[in-house]
């Protein structure tokens, strides 16, 4: 009896510290420009790299089956989202301002994150 009771101990023992995980190691902090300049490096390489969309261009992808909208100064297609979401939205297809200010005086700013999810990203507007 003793023996099963020591076994189910050591058992339960090594089930214990083979489940049990090292806290990740800490990376060290940088401090002051080296991780600002990092990150706005890598900022700079996106926007670089990004196609630049004329407003001609963006008002030319105006209906259901091809809907561009500009938003916080970038490009989305739109396009596949009008299966989700009422047709009516199709008077902004091709615009930037008119959509942005339709967006925030639905949604306010509580939809900032959404249209990333609902489009693919084109470029930046002109």
């Amino acid at each position: 009896m003793r023996l099963n009771i020591f076994i189910l101990i050591v058992t339960i023992v090594l089930i214990v510290a083979c489940t049990v995980q090292e806290p990740p190691k800490e990376e060290p902090i940088t401090t002051g420009t080296q991780a600002e300049t990092s990150a706005d490096q890598a900022v700079d390489a996106v926007t670089e790299a990004s196609p630049r969309i004329p407003l001609e261009e963006l008002e030319k992808h105006n209906s259901i089956d091809n809907c561009w909208v500009g938003y916080e100064g970038k490009v989305y297609d739109i396009t596949s989202f009008f299966g989700q979401h009422s047709e009516k939205m199709a008077v902004f297809c091709g615009t930037a301002a008119e959509f942005s200010d339709a967006m925030r005086g639905v949604h306010g700013q509580s939809k900032d994150q959404k249209i990333e999810e609902i489009g693919t990203y084109i470029g930046y507007l002109q």
